[in-house]
């Protein structure tokens, strides 16, 4: 393959890999320019040529600052990581490459989410999702929020970050309130735009709420909480 598609190897070795024969190598390495900076990174390309007999001869080596191409490949994966693991109430988490239409990964910790969820597109999750959602209403606004065609063009135009709350069965029969977040991110190595989506299971709180709507509407003198 080109030189662009070979795996970067420790500074160190690829002088042996030129001294061995290899035709082309990579490397990456982190230095300062000088005390006191921020350390750059540096990508390096290296052409061996070979004399009549077929040994290495020389090697010529073209030098690229990568240091943006690695901060935000690194930003990409830290905000991955963040957003499938950070919200601890979150009972389902699931990755989806949007461009390609792909379900990339996820978890539930309901059953009948995890069997329901059977799709290998992101088209087919969304789908299949709404099909768990309890009102006809609710589920028409959910798909209108989620669905890829939408949300690919919403992040064309800058927007990263939606939501959507509606009422679901649940492995028990019982119907929940979920609140939805859906955060859009692309994926530096292949440009991909990839979504991340998790629920949070709001049902007793969203109770709580309608209890304490319906008792200060009525003349009370104070209200216990």
């Amino acid at each position: 393959g080109s030189s662009s598609t070979l795996r970067p190897l420790p500074l160190l070795s690829v002088y042996r890999a030129i001294d061995e024969g290899a035709p082309t190598v990579t490397c990456e390495y982190w230095y300062k320019k000088m005390p006191g900076v921020e350390p750059r990174c540096e990508r390096i390309f290296y052409t061996t040529v070979f004399d009549e007999a077929g040994r290495p001869e020389t090697a010529y080596g073209v030098g690229m600052d990568i240091t943006a191409q690695v901060q935000e490949r690194e930003n990409y994966r830290q905000a991955i990581e963040t957003l499938m693991s950070a919200d601890t109430g979150a009972y389902a988490a699931y990755r989806l490459d949007l461009t390609k239409n792909l379900k990339i990964g996820g978890h539930s910790a309901d059953p009948l989410l995890e069997k329901t969820l059977a799709s290998d597109t992101a088209e087919g999750f969304f789908s299949d999702l709404a099909s768990l959602i309890h009102d006809a209403a609710e589920r028409e606004n959910y798909l209108a929020v989620c669905d890829r065609g939408r949300l690919l063009a919403a992040f064309a135009a800058g927007r990263t970050s939606f939501c959507a709350e509606y009422h679901r069965r649940s492995q028990d029969g019982a119907v929940r309130c979920v609140h939805s977040n859906v955060s859009l991110v692309r994926n530096p190595d292949t440009g991909d735009v990839e979504c991340v989506v998790y629920g949070r299971d709001v049902t007793a709180q969203r109770g709580d709420e309608q209890i304490f709507e319906l008792v200060t509407n009525q003349e009370f003198d104070y209200v216990a909480i």
